[in-house]
């Protein structure tokens, strides 16, 4: 017996077969137009093996394996071109080990690496994809290290300027560099500062780094 459900909002179909009122077998997700775009097997209503993701074009975009509803073993994607996109390895659903993110044409623009416990560990390289030049930082268990130079500076400009408007400055700065590595400077920057505003922000949304590409885009009241 196989089972149909179809989403109210955008048509897609989820087709598979389900036992004891669970999935379980090969299930596929279609669009509305009838392209599958994603399969994989479910166990008791489980995720396990290997799931794929296929751009519109037809090109394998995703291959993520799953144990018992969590994402183990090795994970890639690729562009819509075939090559290879990122590549990594989770474990009970956290990322571990070094991952890397390649442009379209194959070269690398990302590296860096995730302890047992899915934290940022070591070493952290990104490539300015306008000048080309290599950034690179390191961190220990999620915490971005930060040298003394780097440190008080940044830590006297705080005191004297006191306001968001100080990060609305320094955040153009990185500009250029790759997603995660202004994701991370931003994150970093707004533990530093106490700022109602920021606070209603995080509140709203708690991921610093879009409330960081919000700023960078002029979209805030930071970048006012």
């Amino acid at each position: 017996m196989t089972e149909l459900v179809r989403t109210a909002d955008s048509g897609t179909l989820e087709e598979g077969p389900p036992r004891d009122g669970l999935r379980h077998g090969v299930w596929s997700f279609r669009t509305a137009e009838g392209r599958v775009w994603r399969e994989g097997t479910y166990e008791h209503g489980r995720r396990s093996g290997v799931w794929k993701t296929w751009h519109p074009n037809g090109q394998l975009d995703e291959e993520v394996r799953y144990t018992g509803g969590k994402m183990n073993g090795p994970y890639s994607s690729r562009h819509a071109n075939g090559l290879l996109n990122e590549s990594g390895a989770h474990a009970d659903g956290r990322r571990i080990g070094t991952w890397r993110r390649f442009d379209p044409s194959a070269e690398l623009v990302e590296e860096w690496a995730y302890d047992d416990t899915g934290s940022l560990h070591g070493r952290y390289l990104a490539r300015n994809q306008t000048t080309g030049h290599w950034n690179k930082r390191r961190f220990a268990r999620g915490e971005l290290e930060l040298s003394r130079s780097e440190r008080e500076p940044l830590a006297e400009r705080l005191r004297q300027d006191g306001s968001a408007e100080f990060l609305g400055r320094l955040l153009p700065t990185a500009e250029g560099a790759a997603p995660l590595l202004r994701t991370l400077i931003a994150d970093h920057l707004l533990d530093l500062l106490q700022d109602p505003w920021l606070e209603a922000e995080l509140e709203r949304d708690p991921h610093a780094g879009r409330v960081a590409e919000r700023t960078l885009r002029g979209e805030s009241r930071i970048a006012r």
